[in-house]
């Protein structure tokens, strides 16, 4: 189905499924996007991955009252990718980033990670990269400098950064002054003509959140020393939740290996996957066709897409949101399955007792401010608590939606919106 035709509606439209936030601060936060804005999106007639042409298929619509409002995620069938039928412009997303998604996260600091042996490595991959430490390394969208920290606990020191995101690029400059520059390709070419081609581009779980990541990662290529390399992160789909999936705006793209293998290839890289990964996929790629790392932990395979792939992953992505039109659940908890792995799902029905329950105990403890930098400590205190009563697992932690869902007609997709038909979303 091409994109102009999802575009003019199903032949058999779906009840809408109407949500609502029940909880009022938590890891993610709820918020919603105007029809008015969605209308203005551009229409994707290609895949931003493979670059196959409107070979689409509709997995969910999400805000509007038509179908010609409502905004269609859909799943390319050549690869797997799966994206929106329309992407904001990049005016548009610049205003998200520099309001809404910037605005979420000012209280946040990357001291907050804890970086070292006893807490483990958030970017243990590099230990299999084995990658000199003397290496000049690009964090390309380095956010408030979580990862610089990370290498530069590892030894690297000859490390840069740079970030979008007017407040994260003030937090990671306090850490280091003079290595990190606001801006995107434009300012990371700067840094190349400062400082000298570099060893190592990071594109760590920046490529999900562009317009065109393709474009990005061929931009990226001439900053490369020879031999140099660049490493790719981002979400693995199944270790995201499909509520996720449906509502985080901020993730315009969902890889899986084949899809992000292939967008690599096409840029003339030469890519390999890191098989430990568990809740995020990682590649490694390099200009050289000859090369390979050195590490068994890689391998250049990529899986093969057939109908039985595409459907299993849209089966994922539908699975909540159908559970939800059943009526037979009021309240769903999200939460990334790598988290709680005794939930693989990602998501979780909720009976209406703890829901109250946590509901009130989390908003109050989220609003004593002076527990900013301590709320983790009294949160994993908190669920011991829950767990007690509820029992193991009945508790995940992240935000709570409330549902009204009336039954899908017969091959239906699900049909998500508010009830004023603006498209609800979640911001971190």
């Amino acid at each position: 189905m091409t994109t102009q035709q999802l575009s003019a509606g199903p032949a058999a439209r779906p009840s809408k499924i109407q949500i609502y936030r029940v909880t009022r601060t938590g890891i993610p936060r709820f918020e919603s996007l105007p029809k008015g804005d969605i209308a203005q999106f551009l229409p994707v007639t290609q895949c931003p991955a493979c670059n196959a042409s409107g070979n689409f298929q509709p997995v969910a619509y999400i805000g509007g009252t038509s179908s010609e409002e409502a905004l269609g995620l859909v799943l390319c069938e050549d690869c797997g990718h799966v994206t929106y039928n329309r992407i904001p412009s990049e005016s548009q997303l610049e205003h998200y980033y520099n309001q809404i998604w910037d605005r979420a996260g000012r209280k946040q600091d990357p001291l907050q990670y804890k970086i070292g042996p006893f807490f483990g490595f958030p970017w243990d991959y590099f230990h299999d990269l084995a990658l000199p430490k003397s290496s000049k390394i690009l964090d390309f969208g380095c956010g408030y400098g979580n990862g610089m920290l990370c290498l530069q606990s590892m030894g690297y020191e000859n490390i840069y950064g740079v970030e979008l995101g007017e407040q994260r690029v003030r937090v990671a400059s306090r850490y280091f002054p003079g290595r990190v520059k606001g801006g995107s390709v434009t300012e990371a070419y700067e840094f190349g003509n400062e400082h000298g081609p570099f060893d190592l581009v990071v594109v760590h779980h920046i490529l999900e959140h562009l317009r065109n990541p393709y474009e990005t990662i061929k931009n990226l290529v001439p900053l490369l020393a020879p031999g140099g390399k660049i490493l790719i992160a981002v979400p693995d789909i199944y270790t995201e939740s499909p509520v996720y999936t449906a509502l985080y705006f901020a993730h315009l793209h969902l890889f899986n290996t084949a899809s992000l293998m292939r967008l690599v290839k096409r840029a003339g890289l030469f890519p390999f996957k890191w098989k430990p990964g568990q809740s995020q996929l990682v590649l490694v790629a390099s200009l050289a066709p000859d090369w390979k790392p050195e590490s068994g932990n890689f391998t250049h395979e990529e899986p093969a897409i057939d109908k039985e792939f595409t459907s299993k992953l849209a089966g994922y992505i539908q699975a909540p949101w159908k559970l939800a039109s059943s009526n037979k659940i009021r309240y769903l908890f999200h939460f990334h399955s790598y988290r709680i792995p005794q939930y693989p799902q990602g998501y979780m029905p909720l009976d209406p007792p703890a829901n109250l329950w946590f509901g009130w105990a989390r908003n109050v403890l989220a609003r004593l401010s002076f527990l900013d930098q301590r709320r983790f400590v009294f949160r994993v205190f908190f669920l011991a608590i829950a767990k007690k009563i509820f029992g193991e697992g009945k508790i995940p932690g992240d935000e709570l939606v409330g549902i009204k869902g009336p039954a899908l007609r017969d091959g239906g997709i699900p049909w998500i919106t508010l009830p004023s038909g603006d498209m609800p979303i979640l911001v971190k």
